[in-house]
């Protein structure tokens, strides 16, 4: 494979196709666009697939379309844009131009609330699925915000979290976390039962997950710098 690059290696700025401190990505496979949550510049930028930036949203702020600390995006079948704000402790949601629809969740550890909030998803269902490292577990949410369940708890057994991060969902519905204090990648099914693990004595703070076209797992590890297939 071949590799361009978005942003400039090695500098913090918040000018338009600049970063500081980028977390997620998606790709928009309707018009091919890269979705770019830009963390610490409190914004999501949207760009072609050949690099060339189209356009941003948000700003530093606690109102309906601000941000604190966006950390994932993902796109649903509707083509709207969900965004996780740890800082905010909540889900925002926008049309794919960067137009505020709405937002959910508030601070705290009960059905629906959020403590920072990181990776973001949605599944088969269209529900989006929300990892709380604050909270060490996964909520899940129709598509307008209506808490459905969770699962998980602190721990280290299966089916527990120690600092969680990141989720996808793959060709099967199955969902998959990188727990990452656990160092390993836990897989649960399409109606949220823990299934198996992985990783264990190869991940190091596992934290972003992405799977390729022949349905390989990517892990971004955190503790050694490396990405693990």
């Amino acid at each position: 494979p071949s590799f361009d690059m978005l942003g400039t290696p090695q500098t913090k700025d918040n000018k338009d196709g600049m970063f500081h401190f980028p977390c997620g990505m998606v790709i928009d496979n309707d018009s091919g666009n890269v979705i770019v949550a830009d963390t610490s510049n409190h914004r999501v930028q949207i760009f072609s697939i050949s690099g060339q930036f189209i356009t941003k949203f948000g700003s530093k702020g606690n109102a309906h379309g601000q941000f604190d600390r966006p950390w994932d995006v993902t796109i649903n079948r509707q083509g709207q844009i969900i965004v996780s704000e740890l800082g905010n402790r909540r889900i925002s949601i926008f049309t794919r131009d960067g137009q505020f629809l709405k937002t959910f969740g508030s601070q705290g550890s009960g059905n629906g609330q959020l403590d920072e909030p990181t990776g973001v998803a949605v599944d088969s269902n269209n529900n989006i699925i929300v990892v709380e490292y604050g909270n060490d577990r996964v909520q899940v949410f129709s598509e307008n915000g209506d808490f459905i369940t969770l699962f998980g708890s602190e721990g280290k057994a299966n089916g527990q979290f120690n600092i969680p991060f990141g989720v996808i969902v793959d060709r099967n519905g199955n969902i998959l976390v990188s727990d990452s204090w656990n160092d390993r990648i836990q897989l649960f099914s399409s109606t949220y039962q823990y299934i198996t693990q992985f990783g264990k004595g190869k991940l190091s703070r596992p934290w972003g997950l992405a799977i390729t076209p022949q349905h390989d797992i990517i892990a971004c590890n955190w503790g050694n710098s490396k990405l693990c297939v």
